[in-house]
C-alpha cells in the first residue's frame, strides 16, 4: 500500500482510542478505528490495515475470538492491548496468532517501538 501505513486500533474505551490515534497520527501513520470486534472485522474487508490494535474485553465478540476470525484471512500483525495482566491470558494470545501483547497501563514510548518494529518486520522491502 503506498502513502502512510494505515492502523486499526480496536477497543470500546473512546479514550483509549483518542490516545492511539493522536499518538500514531503523530508519527505519520493512518489510523481508523473499531469499538467492537465484529466492526473491525468488517473494517478489514477491502482495505486490510497494515497492523491491528485489539483489545480483549469488549462487548459482544471478544478479543480471542475477532483474533481467530482475523487469522483464518490475516497474516497482518496483531497487538494485543489489553488490562488484563496474567500469563493464562498471554498466552492465549499467542497461542492464537497475536505478535505481541501490551498491557494497559502502557508507555507510549514503548508502545510507539513496538510498532516501527512490527512494521519493518512486516513491510516489503524498498527497492
Amino acid at each position: 500500500m503506498a502513502g502512510r501505513p494505515v492502523i486499526l486500533a480496536v477497543d470500546d474505551d473512546e479514550k483509549i482510542l483518542k490516545l492511539l490515534s493522536v499518538n500514531l497520527i503523530t508519527e505519520g501513520y493512518q489510523v481508523i478505528t473499531a469499538t467492537s470486534g465484529k466492526q473491525a472485522l468488517e473494517m478489514m474487508h477491502g482495505n486490510p490495515p497494515a497492523l491491528v490494535f485489539l483489545d480483549i474485553n469488549m462487548p459482544g465478540m471478544n478479543g480471542f475470538e475477532t483474533l481467530r476470525r482475523i487469522r483464518e484471512e490475516s497474516e497482518v500483525p496483531v497487538i494485543m492491548l489489553t488490562a488484563i495482566d496474567d500469563s493464562t491470558s498471554l498466552m492465549t494470545a499467542l497461542r492464537a496468532g497475536a505478535d505481541d501483547y501490551i498491557t494497559k497501563p502502557f508507555s507510549v514510548k514503548e508502545l510507539l517501538a513496538r510498532v516501527h518494529a512490527k512494521l519493518r518486520r512486516h513491510s516489503p522491502p524498498d527497492n
